[in-house]
């Protein structure tokens, strides 16, 4: 059911782990993950000079600290991370909409009102 998908998303985990990430790089990318653009959002320039903001943050951290400073293209990769996160989320979210539709499996309702209730962006 949710095996390939499974999968990547170990893989995911591991490839972030092979990168040893420090705290500060992990939490601007936490930001960045959570901090995105939907469908519907009121203040669309708000929100993108947040991520703006935690860009630049994460850009800088990569240039002056000194552990960051010994990884090649450290910054390019994380941002490359988070694109990966955000469709790794994308998969699960239609394979949840496609088992709701198909009502081979009960959706948790958390997850029902959270995501299935509202635009999906895909």
């Amino acid at each position: 059911m949710f095996g390939d998908w499974i999968n990547s998303i170990i893989e995911f985990g591991m490839s972030l782990h092979r990168m040893t990430l420090d705290i500060s790089s992990l939490a601007c990318m936490a930001a960045l993950s959570m901090i995105t653009l939907r469908h519907g959002l009121r203040e669309q320039k708000k929100m993108e000079d947040l991520q703006m903001k935690i860009i630049d943050t994460l850009r800088d951290h990569c240039i002056y600290n000194s552990e960051a400073q010994k990884k090649p293209h450290f910054f390019s990769r994380i941002l490359g991370k988070i694109a990966e996160l955000r469709s790794l989320s994308r998969e699960g979210l239609q394979r949840l909409f496609y088992f709701k539709l198909e009502d081979s499996m009960k959706v948790p309702t958390v997850i029902e009102d959270l995501y299935l209730n509202s635009h999906l962006p895909f």
